[in-house]
């Protein structure tokens, strides 16, 4: 058996910020959201300026689509820390849903700097290039994705569609294939080379 302590230490503080935000985490990750949203609260309340701490509520307050909510947190996060990558990636989530791609791209731009959030947050951005019609851009960026995340399915998927945009038609049947490798019935690319009018 692994030898380790198993009570948290009598003399630290029960209401310590530190402490509130792990067992925030323990309540997240066991989906008891509800109880986690109080506990998360509770720790601000010891430390305004805990910046995991607001991402979380506004990631909980994304959930309920409560957006100007989530903003105010995470805006409040980015007021410490403009270069912090979880609150970045998050507010560039909601500027997207929202159609604010200019400042979206900004945020996701900041985010690839983690390795944490480098491959989603460039499919992000790869999606941003599709919708203003930048399919080079877009291809490049899927490419950065992929190369921290082979399997990244949004990247994939996009990567897929600036090709047909662009008439690679080879490009496509190749991505295609791959995809129907990894994922016998994936829709997206079956629509996709429909869209291009492939056998």
């Amino acid at each position: 058996l692994i030898d380790r302590p198993v009570l948290y230490p009598a003399s630290a503080k029960s209401n310590d910020p530190y402490r509130l935000f792990l067992l925030g985490e323990d309540q997240y990750s066991m989906r008891k959201y509800e109880n986690a949203f109080k506990t998360y609260q509770a720790c601000l309340q010891q430390d305004p300026s805990h910046i995991p701490a607001h991402t979380r509520i506004a990631e909980l307050h994304y959930r309920r689509l409560e957006y100007d909510k989530a903003i105010h947190h995470l805006k409040t996060a980015l007021a410490i820390n403009t270069y912090d990558p979880a609150a970045n990636y998050l507010y560039g989530i909601i500027l997207k849903s929202r159609g604010d791609l200019t400042k979206a791209a900004e945020a996701f731009s900041v985010a690839v700097r983690h390795l944490e959030f480098r491959s989603d947050a460039y499919a992000q951005l790869a999606g941003i290039s599709l919708q203003q019609g930048a399919y080079e851009d877009a291809i490049q960026q899927t490419a950065k994705s992929l190369e921290y995340n082979a399997y990244n399915f949004a990247a994939l998927q996009w990567q897929l569609s600036a090709y047909r945009k662009l008439g690679q038609a080879q490009n496509v049947l190749n991505l295609y294939s791959k995809l129907l490798e990894i994922d016998p019935l994936n829709h997206y690319a079956r629509f996709e080379k429909y869209l291009m009018h492939l056998k």
